[in-house]
């Protein structure tokens, strides 16, 4: 108690270097825990699911391809031949449209006037009891419930069943009609269950005989190999590792390539924990902000480390005076660690309040790329972290000083209180901790800027497509337009090309609309892939067939989308359902497929014998990514559309706004007009700008940029102050060897010199430390770099030549006060 008094005493005596230091340590805990509160919540906690471990996600592969989506006889055929897994169940989460839902025998008293857009996963029926997930009212889906004639069942969410219902248990036994098929509900999922990978799903339904069903398919599904559309989860049989059924299931996917070759020569398979699946493509990004903040935290403690060590030389008389009356090393030593203690502990609780906020921020500016947002808060292992975090940094950072101050003390008593090695040795001190805070910085400015310029690379890619005044708005079909019509799978076409056309040409005529255009999707959404091959050229090996993705659009996309045309011709109203298929392709399907030869006139094949002229060349519109170059892709005319794929994009030219006064919210009421008067039970999935679809897409590298770059500018900032403080504190102690250089004739401006040549030989020592840290540092971040080599060297030396620039400004102002030095007051002290 009589430590912690007179280290109370002391810290109310300097309370500018108490808030100093205790600001400090509340910075760098208070990252660092806003950083593992996100890093535990989203990558360390555990899946919350029935032995997780034990759960696996399982692919096939391809040559190009080492997570593809699973073929539903595969799957039927890994389930009976598997060993390896107590159960194997299959998913695919898509889009749905309730039209109605409540008691069938009171006519659906629910009955809704405009339809509603759910987020749905098809399941086989036993996907609950593989997680090892129960209902918190009524039953999970059960075996049963794939058998053939079963009637199809719905388990909502907690947040559905609260929104349709109210959260009463009449909800059980009710029926939800989703695309256009009565379901009965059956059970409430807990509040807490959430697949990540299920893009927050509100509604689980069975699919077919045990297949996923997201969109209507011909045919026995049961028996498709050559369609790849579910995802499969199993969970590995008690003693078995991920390495043996991996084995065994290559052995299954060898046998069924024998045996179905014409499908299934050149797959392999992928075994791999969901935990991995979930949290692996956001892993190096929460690992590189992990140690980014470890970085800030130890120069914030080098700076407290600085004031220990300034305020401990200043009590090197009294420490002194302490051992003359008896006071070991040991005493001196506990004295200081309580005092360290009463700048730590405000710290260390400072920092928990700081941390709170901070994720906060993390979680409402983060990208939809880090899974798991909800579960990110913090809770009792935050906690410990944080304690476990002040109490090192007490210890490694108190403990230096403390050590440095007592061995100090007890030299000057043995040496008769001489001070000169003292001094040279407290100073030796400050040096080495301020070299080690500018390296840090040095580190974190580097990957900041490489990230920077990433950022800045990505932003100039040419993406193919125009962004300004463009608005998109996005659909998913009702069952009625894209239902097959017969055995083969193709659909009548005219009541869809009817819909899009009205909706068409009621945009056409809106005030302030340049054009507007139909297709599958909007850029930079994703794009239907499939099979291609060019007439005449032999057939690929089944592991590499040529591969395309495609979309059908109405005359006026390229326009509408400022897509340059290259060769040939567009899309006219010639191309209808009674003339010969024709297409247009881009550049890279050109370049990939037919180089050397003129792609006009050449014939695409695809969906067994479909036959389309090529007509036109456009150039490469990126639908996938912003920083992947484009895909082969080929277009094909809306009014010769006999595609049954569900999902659908209206995309509207304004006017300018400055000219015409249309704004974008007037175009996007346009837009839901239009829409509901074609049809008022389609529902809108989503309508935003090409702009804000481009910027989604650029949002994980923004974030990354942003964030590791506040901390590095931060970490400057306290580098900054650091070596301020060693030059202060240098001046201070030198300002008798500075009176007698002065006495002796050495000028202002020679003593400034001195200073300052110190001043930048620290620098220079710790720019050398800290780019060849940094060179290792960088090596971990090249998968997050886009269009700049981890060693860029202009980033190099523009990081160095900034932290030069500001360890000169911080150094020129202690260095000024031996301008003002005055050579005899320096001599009488």
């Amino acid at each position: 108690m009589n430590d912690i008094r007179l280290g109370l005493r002391l810290c109310l005596r300097h309370p500018v270097l108490s808030l100093a230091a205790i600001f400090s340590l509340a910075l760098g805990i208070g990252a660092n825990t806003a950083i593992f509160t996100v890093l535990n919540g989203s990558v360390l906690r555990p899946l919350p699911y029935s032995d997780p471990d034990q759960l696996m996600m399982v692919w096939e592969t391809r040559a190009d391809q080492p997570r593809r989506p699973v073929a539903p006889a595969n799957f039927l055929d890994w389930r009976r031949s598997s060993q390896s897994f107590t159960d194997l169940a299959a998913f695919d989460d898509f889009s749905v449209t309730l039209t109605a839902y409540g008691d069938v025998a009171s006519g659906f008293s629910r009955t809704i006037t405009a339809a509603q857009r759910l987020r749905a996963v098809s399941a086989s029926a036993n996907f609950f009891d593989v997680l090892g997930v129960t209902a918190q009212v009524g039953r999970a889906m059960v075996p049963a419930d794939d058998q053939p004639g079963a009637e199809r069942v719905a388990v909502l969410t907690d947040g559905l069943w609260h929104r349709l219902f109210g959260g009463r248990a009449s909800a059980l036994g009710q029926t939800l009609v989703l695309n256009d098929i009565p379901h009965i509900i059956v059970g409430v999922l807990p509040a807490t269950f959430d697949l990540p990978m299920a893009g927050g799903a509100e509604v689980w339904m069975t699919g077919d005989r045990g297949i996923p069903r997201s969109f209507p398919f011909p045919g026995d599904i049961t028996t498709v190999r050559d369609t790849h559309i579910i995802s499969v989860i199993g969970r590995l049989a008690p003693g078995v590792s991920r390495q043996q059924a991996q084995s065994q299931l290559s052995i299954v996917m060898a046998q069924l390539a024998e045996q179905y070759p014409e499908s299934n020569a050149g797959l392999g398979v992928n075994v791999m924990p969901l935990h991995e699946q979930v949290v692996g493509d956001v892993r190096p990004l929460v690992i590189l902000l992990q140690g980014a903040v470890a970085v800030l935290l130890l120069i914030a403690c080098a700076n407290v480390a600085h004031l220990l060590l300034g305020q401990a030389a200043g009590r090197q008389a009294e420490m002194s005076l302490r051992v003359a009356l008896g006071a070991g090393r040991s005493r001196l030593v506990r004295q200081l660690l309580a005092e360290t203690l009463l700048i730590a502990i405000p710290g260390g609780i400072a920092g928990l309040a700081l941390a709170a906020l901070g994720v906060r921020a993390l979680v409402a500016l983060a990208p939809a790329s880090i899974p798991r947002l909800d579960e990110i808060t913090i809770d009792g292992s935050v906690l410990a972290f944080s304690v476990v975090m002040t109490l090192v940094t007490t210890l490694v950072f108190g403990l230096g000083p403390a050590l440095q101050t007592a061995r100090t003390s007890a030299n000057d008593l043995a040496q008769g209180c001489q001070r000169v090695a003292g001094q040279r040795s407290v100073r030796r001190s400050h040096q080495a901790v301020v070299i080690g805070e500018l390296a840090l910085a040095q580190m974190l400015l580097v990957g900041a800027g490489l990230l920077l310029v990433s950022f800045v690379q990505a932003t100039r890619v040419d993406l193919g497509f125009a962004t300004a005044d463009r608005i998109a708005a996005e659909i998913n079909l009702m069952p009625g337009y894209v239902t097959p019509s017969g055995e083969d799978g193709r659909i009548d076409p005219a009541r869809k090309i009817r819909y899009i056309n009205t909706v068409l040409e009621s945009l056409r005529q809106a005030p302030g609309v340049r054009a507007v255009a139909a297709s599958f999707t909007a850029p930079l959404t994703g794009a239907p892939n499939r099979g291609i091959r060019i007439e005449g050229d032999p057939p690929g090996r089944p592991d590499d067939q040529p591969n395309a993705d495609f979309q059908v659009v109405s005359a006026d996309f390229f326009t509408t989308l400022g897509i340059p045309l290259v060769a040939g011709r567009a899309f006219d109203g010639t191309d209808r359902i009674n003339t010969p298929p024709v297409a247009i392709i881009n550049q890279s399907l050109a370049d990939r497929y037919l180089a050397g030869r003129d792609p006009i006139g050449q014939v695409l094949l695809f969906g067994g014998n479909r036959r389309h002229l090529v007509v036109g060349v456009v150039a490469d519109t990126r639908y996938r990514s912003a920083e992947l170059p484009a895909d082969p892709t080929f277009y094909l005319p809306l009014k010769q559309n006999d595609e049954r794929w569900p999902f659908l994009a209206f995309t509207v030219w304004m006017k300018s706004n400055v000219a015409s006064g249309v704004s974008r919210s007037s175009t996007i009421s346009l837009l839901r007009a239009a829409i509901s008067s074609a049809d008022p039970l389609q529902p809108v999935s989503r309508i935003r700008s090409v702009d804000e679809i481009l910027d989604a897409a650029m949002a994980p590298r923004r974030f990354n940029t942003w964030v590791i770059g506040l901390f590095a500018i931060t970490a400057l900032v306290l580098a900054a102050v650091g070596i301020y403080g060693v030059m202060s504190f240098s001046v201070s102690l030198r300002t008798r060897e500075l009176g007698v250089r002065a006495a002796l004739g050495a000028t202002p401006e020679s003593l400034v010199r001195l200073v300052m040549g110190q001043g930048l030989l620290l620098t220079a020592l710790a720019s050398a430390i800290g780019l060849g840290a940094a060179v290792v540092m960088t090596q971990f971040m090249a998968s997050m770099l886009y269009g700049v080599s981890a060693r860029d060297p202009l980033t190099f030396l523009v990081v160095a030549a900034v932290l030069s620039l500001v360890a000169l400004i911080a150094t020129l102002v202690p260095a000024r006060r031996a301008l003002t030095l005055n050579p005899t007051q320096a001599l009488r002290g």
